[in-house]
C-alpha cells in the first residue's frame, strides 16, 4: 500500500521531461544501462550542481498549513533546482535524487542513518544497487562519492576531499567514518535495512519542527574542484 499523501503523490508524477532537462542542464550523457561508472559520474554531477540549502524548505514551511505540506516532492525539487539552482536538506534531496536514479534504471532503497548525539533517523541516505553490487550513496551530507557497502569487515576509499571508511557491523547496521589532515572522525550509523515508506515521511515531518536544526539558521553546502564550502549561520531565523 502507498501511504503517501495525495499531495506528494501526485507531486511524485514528473512532468514530461523534466529529468531530460535536468541531466541536459547538467551536460551529461549516461551508459543506457545502469552501471557503476554511471552512478559515479551521476554523483559527481549532482555535486557539483545541486547545493545542500535549507533556504527552500524555509521558504515553502512558512508558506505551508502543516509539516505534510511543507514537503516538497521530488518534481517539484527538481522544477525549483531548473528555475534556481536550488537543492534541499537532507530528506528532500535524497528523496528526489532517488526519483532520479528510478528514472535511470536503478533500484535503490532509502535508509536512516543515526548522527553522533541525534535520533536514530535524524539523517537519511540511499542503498543504490549497481551490477548486483550495494552501494551507500548520499547526497545530503554529503559523501563526496558512491561507498560499496562491504559484506563483512570494512572498505576504505580514498576520495580528494576526505578518506572514508564504511565498516559492517551486527546485523544491518554499517558505521561510516571519515579522515583527513585533523584525524579520525565518526560521522553516522546507517541502518542497511531500508525505511518504511510512512516512517519515512513522519521522519520528514519531524524536520519541519521549529526548534529543528535547519529551522533555526540558514545553512549551505557545496563542493567545488577539490573543495567543500558549508556555511551555517550562527543567528536565528525566524
Amino acid at each position: 500500500m502507498d501511504r503517501r499523501s495525495p499531495a506528494l503523490k501526485r507531486r511524485a508524477t514528473p512532468r514530461a521531461g523534466i529529468l531530460e532537462r535536468v541531466l541536459e542542464r547538467w551536460k551529461l550523457r549516461l551508459a543506457s544501462v545502469p552501471t557503476v561508472r554511471t552512478l559515479h559520474e551521476l554523483h559527481a554531477a549532482y555535486l557539483q550542481r545541486v547545493p545542500f540549502e535549507n533556504a527552500t524548505k524555509l521558504v515553502k514551511a512558512a508558506r505551508a498549513m502543516s509539516p505534510q505540506a511543507a514537503v516538497r516532492g521530488p518534481v517539484e525539487y527538481w522544477e525549483d533546482h531548473l528555475r534556481w539552482g536550488s537543492g534541499g536538506t537532507c530528506f528532500a534531496s535524497t528523496y528526489a535524487y532517488q526519483f532520479l536514479l528510478r528514472y535511470l534504471g536503478y533500484t535503490s532503497r532509502l535508509v536512516f542513518c543515526r548522527l553522533p548525539a541525534e535520533s536514530a533517523h535524524a539523517h537519511t541516505a540511499l542503498v543504490v544497487e549497481a551490477e548486483g553490487e550495494p552501494w551507500l550513496v548520499d547526497v545530503g551530507y554529503a559523501l563526496p562519492a558512491p561507498v560499496p557497502v562491504p559484506p563483512s569487515g570494512a572498505v576504505r576509499v580514498a576520495t580528494p576531499f576526505y578518506d572514508i571508511e564504511v565498516q559492517r557491523g551486527a546485523g544491518n547496521q554499517l558505521a561510516l567514518f571519515t579522515e583527513d589532515d585533523r584525524g579520525r572522525r565518526f560521522r553516522y550509523q546507517a541502518s542497511l535495512a531500508g525505511a518504511a515508506s510512512d516512517t519515512y515521511m513522519r521522519a520528514w515531518a519531524d524536520t519541519f519542527r521549529l526548534e529543528a536544526p535547519y529551522m533555526r539558521r540558514l545553512a549551505l553546502g557545496r563542493f567545488r574542484g577539490r573543495v567543500r564550502y558549508l556555511y551555517k549561520a550562527s543567528g536565528v531565523v525566524y
